[in-house]
């Protein structure tokens, strides 16, 4: 049996700080005596019992100590003892057992009670135990950028302070909030190490016995790091920007082309420049940091791959009393496009002086002081070679070479057919290239070279000449045919019809092969020139970009230049100018930003983005005549996002060790 059933104990003697193994109070146990064990078990053999007694507790955060006899001690085991238990306490079990031989144990219990008093048991402790943080040199003086947080086990209040105090930097002393206390006048020496305390402040209740009723403290290093300001954005200089370029279509990767250079004037990453070009997507942004842009045009020339191929290689011909000046019309064409694909006549060999070639066309005609009828019939047929060669670089020569036979008629022979106008055998006209959408016939005339669309020769018998039109060229589309044939009193016509669409920016020249059926056939050439129409809408190489710009630079910053391109062959058709679109650009961004004839924009403004941070101008493109179908120009729109930026417009970064 124990010596009281409840044992309660104050702070009177000891604390929650206290030591491990401080004595609370001690207690004595009474076992069973031959007076109180049970009655069977005889007197002699009661004697000889002896009492074994085992005690147990129910709370591990204390101990308790066999004395002598039976005599125990209660102690502390942990320290310092937790003041916010329930009701400030600590209530627990203590039970003891003895154990009898040969019968069942017998047991009692009692209550311990230990009552505590506060005291300052914990310092505080900082839930990060090193922090780093990142801010921009252009950081304003009282703007935050971190918070240190720490806690006390003692749940007292904690106030916070930098050690050594610090002018540049100053600490909330109840939230731990840092904030810069004073701007940067120059970029100091990065990182910067300041000590932070938290300091807690002890409850009013804190007495003796508590051996410490003063303030805890605890502290911690934190690292700062300036980051260097993008104060200035990157310039290109004034070339190559804004100039156009040719390029081989042939040259291999990694050509140079030009050479673009750049500067910023900002110190470290601020000041490291990288260079990129928009995407081709029609939505493109350019968000990292501070832009610049850049326009070039990079025109490709066609390479000279493809050497002159003549039509035929064979070219025979009978020439007449009534045969003009024009002999013979010889066609090569050449696979290549622009320069590469133009070609020049040369003969090699003796034309005995009668006959010259146009190089440029390949017409062989009489030579200026020959006629039919003052050459030396003897020495025909007269036979020479003909080369082409294109205008590339360098320049390629056909192979093989064309040959010409020139035969001489009799003097009364007259041919079976011939064209009823010598200029219908070499038509040279102009039509609109959209003709086939204008023209309700689609029959080709040209009134401004007197061809009213009648093609028109002559048979000397009743025989029925069929007309055709062919392709000189075997590798593109034809889009023209000739019409039905007609004949009144052996006179025969026909013409040219437009059988699809055409479209000069494609290909602007055809040359028709002109053929009637005879023997030997009447042959002639038709060149159709195309003359171009507004029918191509200006086109801006991407169709949005969002840009930032600095709010704090002062003066004329250029944003960029932003050019469209029309295909349209000629001016004013191709001609492109540039306006900001009224109707959905809002008057303040028109009265901001400056749009010049070059599709350059500027701005003077000092902004703040406080009152506004994105800009939206809307460029419209459009060309210098009416369109084809209209009367009106064609346009193209870009949409243009400026934002503006801050030097410190990212968020301090913190990094946690």
């Amino acid at each position: 049996m124990f010596d009281q059933p409840v044992y309660t104990v104050t702070t009177s003697n000891f604390s929650i700080v206290s030591p491990i193994n401080t004595t609370l109070f001690t207690f004595s146990l009474q076992p069973q005596t031959q007076n109180t064990i049970p009655g069977y078990i005889s007197l002699a053999r009661a004697l000889n019992i002896v009492a074994d007694i085992r005690v147990t507790w129910t709370d591990s955060a204390f101990l308790i100590e066999k004395l002598s006899n039976f005599s125990y001690r209660v102690a502390t085991n942990i320290s310092p003892l937790n003041y916010f238990s329930p009701y400030h306490r600590y209530l627990f079990t203590i039970t003891a057992t003895q154990l009898l031989p040969g019968r069942p144990s017998v047991s009692s219990a009692a209550i311990a009670q230990i009552d505590l008093d506060y005291c300052n048991a914990n310092a505080p402790i900082f839930i990060y135990p090193s922090q780093t943080y990142s801010i921009s040199e252009a950081l304003s003086a009282g703007v935050a950028f971190g918070t240190v947080f720490a806690t006390d086990a003692d749940k007292d209040s904690i106030t916070f302070s930098l050690t050594p105090a610090s002018t540049q930097f100053t600490i909330d002393r109840f939230t731990g909030v840092l904030s810069l206390n004073q701007a940067f006048g120059t970029i100091p020496s990065s990182p910067i190490s300041l000590t932070v305390t938290a300091t807690d402040v002890p409850s009013l209740d804190c007495s003796l016995p508590c051996p410490s009723c003063a303030a805890r403290s605890n502290s911690i290093t934190i690292i700062i790091i300036v980051i260097t300001a993008n104060k200035q954005p990157p310039r290109f200089s004034d070339q190559p920007c804004n100039l156009n370029f040719s390029l081989r279509e042939d040259s291999p990767p990694g050509t140079n082309i030009t050479t673009l250079t750049a500067v910023d004037s900002d110190q470290g990453n601020s000041g490291q420049i990288s260079f990129s070009f928009p995407s081709e997507q029609r939505q493109t942004r350019l968000l990292m940091d501070i832009n610049a842009l850049c326009t070039l045009r990079i025109n490709l020339i066609e390479a000279n791959e493809y050497a002159p191929v003549f039509t035929s290689t064979i070219w025979n011909q009978t020439i007449y009393s009534t045969t003009n000046s024009t002999v013979l019309h010889l066609v090569a064409y050449d696979l290549d496009a622009g320069t590469s694909g133009m070609i020049n006549y040369y003969i090699v060999g003796s034309t005995q002086g009668y006959f010259v070639i146009e190089s440029s066309t390949g017409i062989i005609r009489f030579d200026s002081r020959v006629t039919f009828f003052n050459v030396d019939r003897s020495l025909f047929p007269i036979r020479f070679t003909v080369f082409a060669q294109d205008r590339g670089s360098p320049p390629r020569t056909s192979s093989p070479n064309a040959t010409v036979e020139i035969y001489l008629a009799a003097n009364n022979t007259i041919p079976s057919v011939q064209w009823l106008n010598p200029s219908n055998g070499e038509l040279n006209l102009i039509i609109s290239e959209k003709y086939f959408e204008n023209s309700s016939t689609k029959l080709i005339s040209d009134s401004q070279n007197g061809f009213n669309g009648s093609i028109l020769y002559r048979s000397n018998s009743q025989t029925a000449y069929l007309f055709y039109v062919s392709n000189t060229s075997p590798t593109t589309t034809l889009p023209f045919r000739e019409i039905t044939t007609t004949v009144n009193n052996a006179v025969f016509a026909s013409g040219i019809s437009v059988t699809s669409g055409l479209d000069a920016e494609t290909q602007a020249t055809y040359l028709l092969a002109l053929r009637v059926i005879s023997n030997p056939p009447l042959l002639g050439l038709a060149t159709i020139n195309l003359s171009d129409e507004n029918d191509e809408i200006p086109q801006f190489s991407v169709r949005s970009l969002e840009l930032n710009i600095l709010a704090t630079r002062a003066g004329t910053q250029f944003i960029g230049q932003f050019l469209a391109l029309d295909r349209d062959l000629t001016s004013p058709n191709n001609r492109v100018q540039y306006r900001i679109n009224n109707q959905l650009t809002d008057e303040i961004t028109r009265n901001r930003f400056f749009l010049s004839a070059d599709g350059t924009i500027v701005t003077n403004a000092t902004f703040d983005r406080q009152n506004r941070s994105i800009y939206h101008i809307i460029i419209t493109a459009f060309d210098g005549a009416p369109a084809w179908s209209t009367t009106t120009s064609n346009t193209e729109d870009l949409q243009l996002d400026i934002n503006i930026v801050d030097n410190n417009n990212l968020p301090p970064g913190k990094y946690r060790n």
